[in-house]
């Protein structure tokens, strides 16, 4: 599962091909929930280009922004997306890349839930494999929307979780976006666990656990000890 991620650091990089799009600038955010609006790449028009386009993170019927959070549909599970009816014509038509740079998960402890944070070790700019869709034109508060597909959780990542969100290589982004393919069989093998080399996680402050709260103190590491050992 992927319930909140980070967008710190201006995705030049990973997303160079694509910054001239209408990117203006860009905000840092620590600490990005369901139902916020997020930035994602894709293709608004089915013969057209990939280009930056906002979303409500969380899809819902009808894309309707009434929607309360808890029924949002914030994550596709990579085995059956390509299947299950309220993703499978996103998956086909409307795919999306969700630019970030870290992720959070939490563990129960005897004081409450510890946030870790996984990043890759440079801290670079990576992107989620996602989904988007949006409501019938002629409904009130109708809203393009996303989620992001997830996948079984590599050996790093499973300390702290079952399941991760899929990270796409850089050589994948444009495959995935291309248009042109819509079987699943070419899109699936893109759709598995990024490898836990090059990979980072670690405790941070439970300041992060509060939706509200922005700002570097949310990735503040901390010292945390699972099972005897220490991340």
């Amino acid at each position: 599962m992927c319930a909140r991620y980070t967008l710190r650091n201006t995705p030049i990089h990973f997303f160079q091909r694509w910054l001239g799009a209408g990117v203006e600038s860009w905000q840092p955010r620590y600490n990005i929930a369901p139902s916020q609006d997020v930035v994602i790449l894709g293709c608004a028009n089915p013969a057209g280009d990939p280009e930056w386009m906002t979303a409500r993170w969380g899809l819902s019927p009808g894309g309707n922004r009434g929607t309360a959070t808890k029924m949002l549909q914030i994550n596709a599970r990579a085995e059956t997306v390509h299947k299950k009816l309220s993703f499978r014509e996103s998956f086909r038509w409307r795919r999306c890349v969700v630019p970030a740079d870290g992720y959070y998960e939490w563990i129960k402890s005897g004081g409450g839930r510890q946030p870790y944070f996984v990043t890759l070790q440079d801290d670079s700019v990576f992107g989620f494999a996602g989904i988007w869709d949006s409501g019938e034109p002629s409904q009130r508060n109708s809203l393009r929307s996303c989620a992001i597909i997830t996948s079984e959780a590599n050996a790093l990542t499973q300390r702290i979780h079952a399941r991760m969100p899929v990270i796409l290589r850089p050589s994948a982004v444009a495959h995935w976006l291309d248009q042109s393919i819509e079987q699943a069989e070419e899109l699936l093998p893109l759709l598995t666990p990024f490898s836990d080399v090059g990979m980072t996680l670690g405790p941070v402050s439970r300041y992060v656990n509060h939706v509200a709260h922005e700002g570097p103190a949310c990735v503040q590491p901390v010292d945390r000890r699972i099972q005897g050992r220490l991340f």
